[in-house]
């Protein structure tokens, strides 16, 4: 007769990866799996990369994540927080340091507490999804896919840089705005001169880099 201390600790590896995937039936899950594929043997190695990947906690990622709610994307860099309103069209990214990390767990509310020691709530958490922090020094849209990076120039112009670059200068009364389509980024490294050249060709210097970081 097999172990049957085996069944609760199986289990629970799946109950745990569910619930990361709260959206998933049953049979969805399974198939993510791919049990039919697996034996008995491989199935906890199984588990354990998946939940790699489909972290229920911030608290499991191993590095950068994004945490994503009904109303923000949080990216989380170990002390420091990159939040970004969900909306039709993205607003200026805020970046703040974090002194901790409260509740972070898929299809609770979301809490962070700042340096200040403010909380601040964002909403339920529908996902968590580890991010890879390496950021290139050039970068074309071909090679983007679907990251998205956040820069912070030397001047305090802040970037956004997913399918359109985005430039936020905040002004003593109003936020300035600038939006392009881009081709190729050169320079998106710590003291570099960021350059762009745009789908027209032409060519914009956007300042000194002072961080960037990968959000999405």
């Amino acid at each position: 007769m097999k172990d049957p201390t085996r069944i609760p600790q199986l289990t629970a590896e799946i109950e745990r990866l569910w619930s990361a995937l709260p959206n998933h039936c049953l049979g969805d899950l399974i198939g993510l799996i791919g049990y039919e594929h697996l034996g008995e043997e491989e199935l906890p190695a199984r588990l354990t990369e998946l939940r790699r990947q489909f972290p229920a906690r911030v608290s499991e990622c191993e590095g950068p994540c994004v945490v994503r709610t009904d109303s923000h994307d949080i990216a989380i860099h170990g002390s420091t927080a990159i939040l970004r309103e969900v909306g039709p069209r993205p607003g200026r990214p805020s970046i703040w340091e974090l002194s901790e990390v409260g509740a972070a767990q898929v299809s609770w509310p979301l809490r962070l507490i700042d340096a200040t020691g403010s909380a601040h709530t964002y909403g339920i958490v529908r996902s968590i999804t580890p991010l890879n922090p390496e950021v290139p020094t050039k970068l074309d849209t071909a090679d983007r896919g679907f990251r998205i990076f956040v820069a912070e120039l030397s001047d305090g112009t802040r970037l956004l840089i997913s399918k359109k670059l985005f430039a936020y200068v905040q002004q003593r009364r109003e936020l300035d705005v600038k939006e392009w389509s881009w081709r190729k980024l050169e320079g998106l490294t710590r003291g570099q001169q960021l350059r762009m050249i745009t789908t027209g060709g032409e060519v914009e210097e956007l300042g000194t880099v002072d961080r960037v970081w990968v959000v999405g």
